[in-house]
C-alpha cells in the first residue's frame, strides 16, 4: 500500500468510524495504482462508504472544527454522492441528507 493510499485509508476509517482494518479492504480502495491525491483515493470509496463518510463529516463538522485533510474528503464524498448516487439532484440529496443525520442525532442521543 503506498504512503497516499495508506493515508486515506487512514483517515476513511477514522472518519467514516470503520472499526478495523478489514474497512480499508471492504472500501475497496485501488492502492496498486498512483494516488495522486486525498480526492482521488476517496473517489474509489463504494456509495455505502461514501454516503457513511458524508454523514460522519456532517456530524463532526456540527462538533468541532475539521482539519484541511478531512475537509478535503468530506467535500470529496459529497462531490462524488452528488454526481453520482444523486444525479446532481441536490434537492433530493438535502432530502435525504436530513433524514440520515435526523436519524444519527437520534440513535446518539438513545441509550444504548
Amino acid at each position: 500500500m503506498n504512503k497516499d493510499c495508506a493515508a486515506v485509508a487512514a483517515l476513511a476509517i477514522a472518519v467514516a468510524g470503520l472499526s478495523s482494518g478489514a474497512a480499508a479492504q471492504e472500501a475497496r480502495l485501488d492502492c496498486s495504482v498512483s494516488t495522486s491525491s486525498l480526492g482521488d483515493a476517496i473517489r474509489q470509496l463504494p456509495e455505502a462508504s461514501l454516503k457513511q463518510l458524508f454523514v460522519r463529516c456532517a456530524l463532526a463538522s456540527e462538533r468541532r472544527r475539521l482539519d484541511s485533510e478531512e475537509i478535503v474528503a468530506c467535500s470529496v464524498a459529497n462531490d462524488v454522492l452528488l454526481k453520482g448516487t444523486f444525479a446532481n439532484d441536490f434537492d433530493a440529496m438535502l432530502a435525504w441528507s436530513k433524514r440520515q443525520l435526523a436519524s444519527a442525532r437520534e440513535q446518539a442521543r438513545s441509550p444504548d
